[in-house]
């Protein structure tokens, strides 16, 4: 699915459909000046980044202190080296062990990009289904 939408609350409208269809996928923004995507699974926005999100996950993780500067640019190369995808799969890589910690890491930083996605003007959409198994790790 591609389209064009005009104003924010188009955005909105079409990530609430696409949940309330219980879609699993990733939707990509384009505008003048943001570049956005939020993935779905089963409905739920599991992940999502924007270019002008004011927290980076890599500024999350620095400022509260979970790692050093060193720390976090040693665990991206050693997961790029072992092929490591899965976001819950790179941050134990990193040492963040405990699970509940991991995922507030997560919604942080997804807050954060939804926050500049529901206010992007006149972008174009692509939304790329995805088929997802029934024992999915998310």
């Amino acid at each position: 699915m591609k389209q064009f939408l005009n104003q924010p609350d188009e955005v909105i409208t079409l990530l609430r459909a696409l949940a309330a269809q219980g879609r699993t996928g990733e939707i990509f923004l384009q505008s003048n000046d943001e570049n956005a995507k939020v993935y779905l699974h089963h409905g739920l926005v599991v992940w999502a980044f924007a270019s002008g999100q004011r927290e980076s996950f890599q500024s999350i993780l620095l400022k509260e202190n979970k790692l050093s500067k060193e720390q976090l640019l040693e665990g991206i190369k050693e997961s790029r080296r072992s092929g490591k995808k899965n976001l819950d799969d790179i941050l134990t890589l990193l040492g963040i062990s405990g699970q509940a910690e991991r995922r507030a890491i997560v919604e942080r930083h997804t807050r954060a990009a939804l926050e500049v996605i529901v206010n992007i003007n006149q972008c174009a959409v692509q939304f790329h289904p995805h088929q997802s198994a029934a024992d999915d790790k998310v």
